[in-house]
């Protein structure tokens, strides 16, 4: 309390500014974990009557080795992918080096 009563109008102003940031921060946290249980419960058609889940295990849904590889700047193991999964990294590179995206 002791600090409020010696702060100038512009610290005030600047602390005000930062509490604000920060709670647009708190909010997007709050969006991105109801977007990332939206996800979680995303369930695939297996014919007509069947789904079943899109991520079968946590593992599928969010690796923790590799992002830790990546974070700390480790070079990361590529794991086997489809070919349809190979095309769309191609053509997404395709477009980076055109200018496109």
């Amino acid at each position: 309390m002791n600090d409020i009563d010696c702060m100038t109008f512009y610290e005030y102003e600047l602390r005000m500014r930062a509490y604000r940031l920060k709670t647009v921060d708190d909010e997007y946290r709050i969006y991105l974990q109801a977007w990332v249980n939206r996800e979680i419960k995303a369930e695939r058609r297996k014919g007509k009557t069947r789904s079943e889940p899109v991520y079968k295990r946590f593992e599928d849904f969010f690796n923790y080795e590799n992002r830790l590889k990546n974070v700390l700047g480790k070079k990361l193991e590529r794991k086997p992918s489809s070919r349809a999964a190979d095309r769309y990294i191609e053509f997404m590179e395709r477009r980076k080096i055109n200018g496109e995206l």
